[in-house]
């Protein structure tokens, strides 16, 4: 495994742990206990554990779920481009796309990265919508809230990375194929 691998693994076990912590925080142990044990003992050793817990955690906890949930995703997006800022010099959207790719909580997604445009202070790419919706389905979550979810995190790590560059989503149309357009541009 290289660097690269470790790190990511590093992250997606600190996302899951991030979320344990917080839902530990704000309900009672004989609440949450038993929706970490059925999250984590289905999946031991799966890479995106993660999921079932927002999956358990959305369908169990709905509105305040969901907010505590998007609070996590924001929280640790910013402080992993914080800590992966340390060891890098990033100047410009290119770098920060580079970081991005290898770094995607959706660890199937950086094969997918298509780049549209590209310089200094604006790097556009796009993601197919069909890839980011399968990988929802097979863990049976709403796609819309995880795309959500999946963009604060995008956002809060892209400002942790340099706070001097932001992140654009929108759904577009291109060539026919439904896609996700992310721009990350010079603020």
């Amino acid at each position: 495994m290289n660097n690269t691998e470790n790190i990511r693994l590093e992250l997606l076990k600190d996302m899951e742990n991030s979320i344990i912590k917080a839902f530990k925080i704000n309900f009672s142990n004989d609440v949450i206990n038993p929706m970490i044990e059925k999250s984590t003992v289905l999946e031991k050793n799966k890479k995106d554990n993660y999921l079932n817990l927002v999956k358990t955690a959305l369908s169990n906890w709905k509105r305040a779920g969901l907010e505590l949930t998007t609070y996590v995703y924001e929280h640790h997006g910013y402080s992993w481009g914080k800590k992966i800022k340390e060891n890098r010099n990033i100047k410009s959207a290119e770098d920060i796309y580079k970081i991005l790719k290898d770094y995607d909580l959706n660890i199937s997604l950086p094969g997918n990265y298509n780049i549209i445009y590209k310089d200094n202070d604006i790097v556009k790419f796009y993601i197919k919508k069909h890839v980011l919706i399968d990988i929802r389905q097979e863990c049976r979550i709403n796609y819309s809230l995880m795309y959500d979810l999946d963009r604060t995190w995008k956002e809060a790590f892209i400002n942790g990375l340099n706070s001097d560059f932001k992140l654009q989503a929108t759904a577009e149309n291109i060539d026919g194929i439904d896609v996700f357009v992310y721009t990350i541009f010079k603020k």
